[in-house]
Order: C-alpha cells, then sequence, then structure tokens
C-alpha cells in the first residue's frame, strides 16, 4: 500500500476499502453544515471545482441520502422544498402503507432473470405503483475530472454514513460489471437528473424502483420530481394479475440496433423483450414506424412555417405511436395534434386532443409539471392560448425564446420548440 487513507475515512470503512495511494481528501471549511448530519469531506478536481460528499441521516424519516456533488449543487438541493420542509415529503417510501393504499405487486423469483415485481391484482393506466427518494447521488463529471484514488474513498466515506438498513439495501442491488462495487451498483441501476442552475447530470440511484426489469414496451413509467426530490412511477396502461411490471432503461424511439447496442454496453444483456424478439421482418417494420416518427416529429417541431397539413401529421404521430405501443411519447403526439388543431381554429378538436395530452403528461412528467399546465390551459381555454390561430413567427405570436424542453434541463432559445 502506498500510503494510509485518513483516519477519518477509515473509521467510517474499516477494512472495507484499502487505499492504494493517500487520497487528498479534506474537510469542508465553516461552521454550520446544515442540512447536512456531518461535515463533508472533499477532494480537488482537474478543473478546479471541489466534490464533496454531503451527507444526511435523517432525511426522509430517516431512511437518509448521500450525495457527492459541488458545494454549488449541495447548496441549491438544500433549500429544495424536500429539505427545507420534510413534512412535504412525510410517508414518500412507506412501501407498506402508502397513501394511494396496499402495494398492487410482489417480488417474485424469475427462472434465469432474478427478481420481478409481479402484479398482484388489475392495474388501471394512471396508478401510482410506487414513489422512493434517491439514496445516492453522484456528479457525473466527477468520473473525468477526479483520480480514482481520490473519488472512490469520497463515495465509500459518503455510502457508508447512510443509515444501516439504506447502505446495506444499497449495497445488495444487482451488480454486472466488475470493479470498484459502488462503481458497479451505479453502471448496474443508477437513473440520470439534472441539478443545479448549471443542470449538471448526476448518477440517482433508488434502490426500489431499480428492482423493475426492462421492457422497451413498458407497462410503467419514471420520472423524477427534483423539488420533493422523490421519484415517481405509474402505470401507462391496464395491467393484470400476474404480469410482470416493467419500465423502459432506454430511449423509447431507438431503433431495434439502438436499443440493443445501449443495454448491452450499460447493462450487459441482449434484450429479448416483447418487441425485441420479434421475426426480423416485424423488427424491420417496427424501425420503419420509428423513423416516420422522428420525421414526424421533427417536421411537426418546426414552426418556422405553417403546413397545411400539420393537424393530418400529427394524428398520423399518434397513430404511430399507438401502433408501436409507446404508451409514454404518445404524450407528444397528443400535445402536437392540440398545438396543430389550435392553429387552425378548432376548438373541439384541440381541447380534446389537449385532454388526452394532459391525461398523458400527468403520467410522463406530472400534474405540476410546467408543460402539462400549460396544456391544461389549453384545453379549458383555447382561444386564449399563443397558438390559436397562430401563422408564423412574422405575427409574433410565440415568442422565439421560450423554454419549452420538457426535460429538467432548461432549452436553449436557437432550439426552443413546442414539443
Amino acid at each position: 500500500m502506498k500510503g494510509l487513507c485518513p483516519a477519518s475515512y477509515l473509521h467510517l470503512v474499516p477494512e472495507l476499502y484499502k487505499c492504494g495511494a493517500s487520497p487528498e481528501i479534506f474537510v469542508a471549511r465553516g461552521g454550520d453544515h446544515s442540512p447536512w448530519t456531518s461535515v463533508p469531506q472533499c477532494v480537488p478536481s482537474t478543473t478546479g471545482a471541489r466534490y464533496c460528499a454531503f451527507t444526511n441521516k435523517d432525511f426522509a424519516e430517516g431512511r437518509g441520502i448521500a450525495i457527492v456533488t459541488t458545494p454549488a449543487v449541495a447548496e441549491e438541493l438544500a433549500k429544495k422544498p424536500a429539505f427545507a420542509d420534510p413534512v412535504s415529503i412525510a410517508g414518500m417510501n412507506d412501501l407498506v402503507n402508502p397513501p394511494w393504499g396496499p402495494p398492487a405487486y410482489e417480488m417474485r423469483p424469475l427462472a434465469g432473470r432474478g427478481f420481478g415485481m409481479i402484479a398482484n391484482r388489475t392495474i388501471v393506466r394512471g396508478e401510482r405503483l410506487m414513489q422512493e427518494t434517491p439514496s445516492f447521488i453522484v456528479d457525473r463529471d466527477m468520473f473525468d475530472s477526479v483520480a480514482d484514488e481520490n473519488r472512490l474513498p469520497l463515495q465509500w466515506n459518503a455510502v457508508y454514513q447512510l443509515p444501516e438498513v439504506t447502505r446495506e439495501e444499497f449495497l445488495a442491488l444487482h451488480k454486472h460489471a466488475g470493479g470498484d462495487e459502488i462503481d458497479d451498483v451505479m453502471r448496474t441501476n443508477a437513473f440520470g437528473a439534472y441539478y443545479g442552475d448549471e443542470f449538471s447530470l448526476h448518477n440517482n440511484v433508488l434502490p426500489r424502483i431499480s428492482r423493475f426489469n426492462h421492457d422497451c414496451r413498458p407497462n410503467a413509467h419514471y420520472y423524477f420530481d427534483p423539488d420533493t426530490m422523490t421519484q415517481y412511477v405509474h402505470a401507462v396502461r391496464d395491467i393484470y394479475p400476474g404480469e410482470e411490471i416493467l419500465i423502459n432503461y432506454t430511449d423509447s424511439e431507438y431503433t431495434f440496433a439502438q436499443r440493443q447496442h445501449a443495454i448491452h454496453l450499460s447493462w450487459g444483456f441482449n434484450c429479448t423483450c416483447s418487441i425485441c424478439r420479434q421475426p426480423a421482418d416485424q423488427i424491420a417494420a417496427s424501425d420503419d414506424r420509428l423513423g416516420q416518427i422522428a420525421v414526424l416529429r421533427d417536421a411537426l417541431n418546426d414552426w418556422t412555417t405553417i403546413s397545411p397539413h400539420r393537424a393530418q401529421d400529427a394524428e398520423l404521430l399518434v397513430a404511430l405511436y399507438e401502433m408501436e405501443r409507446l404508451h409514454v411519447p404518445v404524450a407528444s403526439g397528443y400535445e402536437a395534434a392540440a398545438y396543430a388543431w389550435a392553429v387552425r381554429g378548432d376548438e373541439a378538436r384541440t381541447r380534446m386532443w389537449a385532454a388526452k395530452a394532459v391525461e398523458a403528461m400527468t403520467i410522463l412528467y406530472g400534474g405540476d409539471h410546467e408543460l402539462t399546465k400549460d396544456l391544461g390551459v389549453l384545453m379549458r381555454d383555447p382561444k386564449n392560448h399563443r397558438t390559436w390561430l397562430y401563422k408564423g413567427p412574422q405575427e409574433g405570436g410565440i415568442e422565439s425564446g421560450e423554454t419549452r424542453q420538457k426535460g429538467q434541463k432548461e432549452a436553449e432559445p436557437s432550439k426552443w420548440s413546442f414539443f
């Protein structure tokens, strides 16, 4: 061994991590570190940024949380209602008695596939299945700018400040890549989420939601709310007793080859889901529909000119999504159709498609999302919405710099779009 770990690190992780070199871990300065329940320990990076382990063992009624990120991001997170008003997330991680009733699934062993979440009753589209706060969060930029001899001990330091039950639940997650155990847990189980004013991409590890297996045509969907620091899972179609509940690990609109590459690279298996195991001619037809979806989406996203066929194209987009059983992104098709009929000045069709979009967007992004609320305005009062009888940018009906991107990352003005 080239050097010894700092005493504080060895105290937290006795005999579980052997340092190959002396980590440059140092203690953050200042007297008040709230809401963190331990003094943050930090490491330098090649970019000049500091990365620190911020932990709160009392977060979410004692579930705890460990975050490895920059002090600036941690400061922003500390302002979120989840930290500033702990009562606002009371019961979030209660699997036994969730607010919506007993769990509609149970975890069962599956031959050759580990475990799966199996429905124990009929579940209808839109039902909430699970909600969970992350146990472990890591800034992805750190992987390129912090040496492993510093990064790995800092991560272990953070994990070992979690409550024991949460820590053991985290370390028990499936792994496939080998190497450092925490890195392997993240590679296999982490979800992406943006945090901070600079929208820095982080790994979110949610041990319970990670138990849902993958299907490229899933029956459930998740989204993350950064204010409540909670990830939610809802059914996207009716699910029947004995059916496995599945989520999508990749981009819903990837072609067969793209899906296989992404899944094998990130999770180490070849997908044999309900769409990927189809005969070659059906896979080719599916890929062709996905190509048409991409072309239509780009065309409908171009508001520099107004095509007389916009409404028909939008409804074709919806039909293609439905043929592909893409129950989640079809929300964007409903949205496009609502906007297209508003441009045509057809109030009845605008309200119908906007209503469908609101229902779908509530599952996709949540009822409080900006886009969901905007479509609610269109549904209730189409004639006062900015899209009503819109003729083009020359009339100033829509601000070209307005943010419409649905994810957490704000869109650049040059990339502004309706959906």
